[in-house]
């Protein structure tokens, strides 16, 4: 009895000491994986493609309920197999895969929420910049790469949630979501104008270290 008193204030202890107060400087190491694709209003739809995701965020605290988010992340996206509707190539094996990939740099404010602050929200604008590029078409035996791609700077909204989990004073785990939209780009085709846009999602582990 006298263990399992002990072990309940210890880990009380832990949970409270995790509230940040003003001032508090967070590391966070992330990885995990990401599923990507363009989004269109044309008659054509795509497949997601799978990525790792992976960076290191900073944390700087207003108070114990909200916090600016920012960082350096690694971001892909892409998409693969394009199919136009009602052509009937639903069964054919991959022909062509995109993927892009980029430095992400968010700024994001975050609220923290629940007695112990251990669930968060984030949101606000993602800048990112255009490091590789491949476009491989086997129909036609395309390759294109990053020297192909006249803008390498693009902006977009990202919002993400997370649940963390204490495992002392300073080191806490999180599940953590994040979802990127980019802005949508315009095109003409003739006497119409269609939009696309990719986006993307992302399921990680991150570490959450306390520096100040």
């Amino acid at each position: 009895m006298k263990k399992i008193l002990l072990v309940a204030l210890l880990s009380t202890f832990i949970t409270n000491a995790q509230v940040r107060e003003k001032g508090s400087i967070e590391l966070q190491p992330f990885a995990g994986f990401s599923t990507s694709k363009i989004y269109t209003d044309d008659l054509i739809t795509y497949k997601s493609i799978v990525s790792p995701y992976f960076g290191v965020n900073f944390e700087f605290y207003f108070n114990s309920k909200w916090s600016v988010k920012t960082g350096v992340e690694f971001m892909q996206m892409g998409a693969k197999n394009p199919r136009f509707l009602n052509s009937g190539w639903d069964n054919i094996e991959e022909q062509s895969k995109e993927t892009f990939t980029n430095i992400a740099l968010p700024i994001h404010a975050t609220v923290h929420f629940g007695k112990k602050r251990n669930i968060y929200l984030n949101f606000g604008p993602t800048l990112t910049y255009g490091v590789n590029y491949k476009f491989q078409d086997k129909t036609i035996e395309m390759t294109t790469d990053i020297n192909d791609v006249k803008n390498r700077f693009y902006a977009g909204f990202g919002v993400g949630v997370g649940y963390k989990y204490p495992i002392n004073e300073t080191i806490s785990i999180a599940a953590d979501y994040q979802s990127f939209i980019r802005i949508p780009e315009f095109i003409d085709y003739g006497d119409e104008t269609h939009y696309y846009f990719y986006g993307n999602s992302a399921l990680n582990i991150k570490a959450i270290i306390k520096l100040k």
